[in-house]
Parts: structure tokens; C-alpha cells; sequence
């Protein structure tokens, strides 16, 4: 399943609690999950992007948060989560095109600038050199 960006490959999208979607981009694999937190993992290529974030390994790959993105989307399936101990927005039913939405305005954000997104982040302890994002070249252009 392609859309707008050629670069992007959908293999699977749907389910309810969690929505869940899996494909490439750039030929790097991503899985994205929708349900309390909203959230697409990229790994690196030959690597599976569930396990991005399972340990604090440096580079692993790619986390982008779609809270942001959420937040200023109005969306009928969208629960604001405000009661008790939950805040944010609860995603898990969205319709697979409304996925989409977000799907591709998080691709957009990574492939602007995929070293903002790097997962674990960047130390403190790394130079001001690694932190300027604009000189350094994209993933897939190695």
C-alpha cells in the first residue's frame, strides 16, 4: 500500500487497541502503534523496529512521538485522556485512514530531520558538533 511518498511502504495497517502499522521507509523497517501513547519506531535496516527501545543501546534507531501531532487533529475517534492519572490522547480507535494521517505527518517530521528522532537521544555529554542536525547527512544517503 503506497500513498504520497514513494519512499513509503505500508504492508499491514489496522486492529483496534492497539491500531498498528508496518511497512518501510527509505527501506528501513517501521512499525507504529496507536493506542494510549502514539508512537512509530524506525530500526536500522536488518534490524526489527519493536525492538527499538527495549534496551538504551546507543543508535538503535528512530522514536518519533505523535502526541504533538494529535493534539492538533480533530478527530471524532479521538478520546482526550484527562480523568484520573491519564493525560494525552487515547489513539487505539482510530479508523486506518485517520492512521494514515498521522503516519505520514510523522515520516514527513523524521525524513526533515531523522537525527532529531534518534533513539536513545543524544547524551549531554556528546559535542555541540553532534547536536547540529543540518550538516549531517540522512540515513538513506549513505
Amino acid at each position: 500500500m503506497n500513498h504520497d511518498n514513494p519512499n513509503l511502504i505500508i504492508t499491514g495497517i489496522g486492529g483496534n487497541a492497539p491500531l498498528e502499522a508496518e511497512g518501510t521507509i527509505h527501506g528501513f523497517p517501521f512499525y507504529m502503534r496507536l493506542r494510549s501513547s502514539s508512537t512509530i519506531w524506525i530500526a536500522h535496516r536488518g534490524k526489527d523496529p519493536v525492538d527499538v527501545g527495549s534496551t538504551y543501546e546507543h543508535d538503535q534507531g528512530w522514536m518519533i512521538c505523535l502526541e504533538p501531532l494529535v493534539a492538533g487533529m480533530d478527530l471524532k475517534t479521538v478520546k482526550e485522556l484527562t480523568r484520573g492519572t491519564g493525560t494525552g490522547y487515547y489513539t487505539g480507535w482510530l479508523t486506518p485512514k485517520e492512521a494514515l494521517v498521522l503516519l505520514h505527518q510523522g515520516i514527513a517530521a523524521w525524513e526533515n530531520d531523522p537525527h532529531a528522532y534518534r533513539f536513545p537521544p543524544p547524551a549531554p555529554t556528546e559535542s555541540l558538533a553532534d547536536c547540529i542536525h543540518t550538516e549531517l547527512p540522512k540515513p538513506w544517503e549513505k
